[in-house]
């Protein structure tokens, strides 16, 4: 009975109103080998790779003392496939490029960046097409075969096929969407370990794994305490501190100076530890090559950066890429405010009958016969001619 009124009071709430949700201001945003970064003015600046339609001018690369203006009064932008978007303090998605995957909804965009969606607070793009969140809490999609269209509502965050809904509830998106865990604000996948990463709404990051050849979920465990902004492979903490993990590290602060990891640092994250890299941090995205921090005072450092995978072996390998300050002054980093009072992430129910079936059925051998036993008669009973 418990349980049906709980049911019943979540789809009254799913029937209120949507509280509308707040812009975020991001600076940067890293896709491949092309980069995006905003400066104090409000300009949007590209380099890098532009062969696939992520800048809309320039050699192949672009230099950063070449970089292009893609948007002015931009707030938050996102690399994608084939394709650059950006999100303007009015709340208007911007898109350039190309329009493989439909992704610019058939303009034209040899003159610039053209309009696709407005009141949308965060946005992707892969060979899918698109998908953006508006600040009434609705999640749209578009692509070369459908125009833009509602896909789901209640929505606070999303990232690739998962989504965290108003009531924090953690959504992978399927055919028949499926709830994972609760009390979330935000998530991110790390496609090194595999692993789901829960941002709480308590501010602390967990990691969530999946059982090895099976598609059922571990409880969270605790990753980092009191993040305040988190990237696809970056954290950074209250106290100022960038927090790396994923394919790519970059240079680390040891003693005054600038280092490369050590090898048991990397093999610590290629099992899924995060490394503390650099004090004095606002946010910073990861590259294959570089990483690009926004420290304290606003300015943008270009930092070398080396694969895990090649520091855990034990190579040496060169920089493709110096220390560098590219920028005095960015546009503003929005940190998020935690509720420490919340309660920390849990799987929801159906994950955990799961977990529960998997150990009966591999601690003892004979409850699994006994299941199978029952079963059986059961079958006998309700087929008893079959």
């Amino acid at each position: 009975m418990k349980r049906l009124i709980g049911c019943l009071l979540a789809l009254a709430a799913l029937t209120l109103p949507a509280a509308a949700l707040e812009p975020m201001s991001k600076p940067l945003s890293i896709y491949g080998y092309t980069y995006y970064a905003i400066d104090s003015a409000g300009t949007l600046w590209a380099w890098g790779d532009s062969f696939h339609g992520g800048i809309t001018a320039g050699e192949d690369p672009v230099d950063w003392e070449d970089a292009v203006a893609e948007l002015e009064n931009a707030l938050w932008p996102q690399g994608g496939f084939a394709v650059g978007l950006a999100i303007d303090r009015e709340g208007v998605l911007w898109g350039w490029g190309s329009d493989f995957a439909g992704a610019l909804l058939e303009q034209d965009p040899s003159r610039g960046a053209v309009p696709l969606l407005d009141r949308v607070i965060s946005a992707e793009s892969d060979e899918g097409g698109v998908r953006a969140l508006r600040d009434d809490g609705t999640l749209w999609s578009w692509n070369a075969k459908n125009p833009p269209h509602q896909v789901m509502d209640h929505v606070r965050a999303f990232s690739g096929c998962w989504a965290v809904l108003e009531d924090g509830t953690v959504l992978e998106l399927r055919e028949e969407p499926r709830p994972v865990a609760s009390h979330a604000a935000g998530v991110s996948y790390d496609w090194n370990t595999q692993a789901l990463l829960i941002w709480g709404i308590d501010g602390n990051l967990y990691q969530v794994r999946k059982d090895a050849g099976a598609d059922r979920f571990q409880p969270p465990e605790p990753l980092l305490e009191d993040v305040v902004s988190l990237s696809n492979s970056t954290a950074v903490t209250s106290d100022g501190a960038l927090w790396v993990w994923g394919n790519s590290l970059p240079l680390v602060q040891r003693d005054g100076a600038l280092v490369k990891p050590t090898r048991e640092e990397a093999e610590r994250v290629l099992e899924g530890t995060p490394l503390r890299c650099l004090e004095g941090v606002r946010y910073g995205e990861m590259g294959m090559d570089l990483a690009l921090v926004i420290l304290e005072d606003g300015n943008l450092l270009r930092l070398p950066a080396f694969y895990t995978a090649d520091l855990a072996q034990g190579d040496d390998p060169e920089p493709r890429e110096t220390v560098r300050n590219l920028l005095d002054g960015t546009a503003p980093v929005t940190w998020r405010e935690p509720d420490q009072s919340a309660p920390p992430p849990e799987l929801l129910e159906s994950q955990k009958d799961a977990i529960w079936w998997m150990l009966a059925l591999c601690v003892s051998p004979v409850a699994a016969a006994s299941l199978v036993y029952v079963w059986k008669g059961r079958e006998k009973k309700r087929w008893p001619n079959g």
